[in-house]
């Protein structure tokens, strides 16, 4: 019986192990190291940058926020949070879902990693929200394809490396710190469209788990048969 526990442990263990992360979402590729664009988006703190997503229901289950990364230059803090959506546009902030980082090279941009754990809800719409808290010179970098005459072509995030069930739905920009929100216009319009992110999620745990169960219990069911063979 000692022996069956511990392969049912061994069995869940490796199922468990196997919900490794990935990045599921975004317009910098699937290991990120997708190009940043010389064009940007200046953040302060009433002018706000926003990235809308949903993540439908997926066998995978890719509901496990990890952390996300954006491209950043200039100096100063900038908070990248997530927000539920109303009507279309950022509504509230997640709980206390955000995270502050610094920039420190003025000239030359930096794809800056940002924790923000938190389990989503299927079919449900949300944002990545972005803002430069405090003094400074902060831009969001786009991630703009091709070259002359196309240099201003949009990347728009996509599920870069695994069939996550993320799609985008809009980007967005405020001038009044959040309290309204409205498409980019002119010159803006491409860049913001495609500004630089990269997210990474792990399937959902309560997925893993059920499998392992089930694996687990296949194993029991084998041991007992065996044994009644034998017997």
């Amino acid at each position: 019986m000692k022996k069956t526990l511990l392969s049912i442990l061994g069995v869940a263990t490796l199922a468990l192990g196997s919900a490794q992360s990935a990045v599921v979402f975004g317009n910098l590729g699937q290991d990120e190291t997708g190009a940043l664009s010389d064009s940007s988006f200046n953040l302060t703190t009433l002018r706000w940058a926003a990235i809308g997503f949903q993540v439908n229901t997926n066998p995978g289950q890719w509901y496990d926020l990890q952390s996300v990364k954006i491209g950043l230059v200039g100096v100063g803090d900038v908070k990248l949070s997530l927000y539920t959506d109303v009507s279309g546009a950022p509504g509230g902030l997640v709980g206390s879902v955000f995270d502050t980082k610094s920039v420190s090279d003025e000239d030359f941009p930096a794809k800056v990693n940002f924790t923000l754990n938190q389990t989503l809800q299927a079919n449900t719409p949300y944002w990545f929200v972005a803002e430069r808290v405090g003094t400074g010179n902060t831009q969001w970098v786009a991630n703009l394809a091709g070259t002359a005459p196309v240099e201003y072509t949009p990347v728009s995030p996509v599920q870069p490396n695994t069939p996550s069930g993320w799609t985008y739905l809009n980007a967005l920009v405020s001038t009044d710190g959040g309290s309204s929100w409205a498409a980019p216009t002119g010159s803006n319009v491409p860049i913001v469209q495609s500004l630089s992110i990269s997210v990474t999620a792990i399937p959902e745990p309560g997925t893993w788990a059920a499998m392992a169960i089930l694996a687990g219990g296949a194993a029991f069911a084998g041991w007992r048969r065996r044994r009644q063979q034998t017997a």
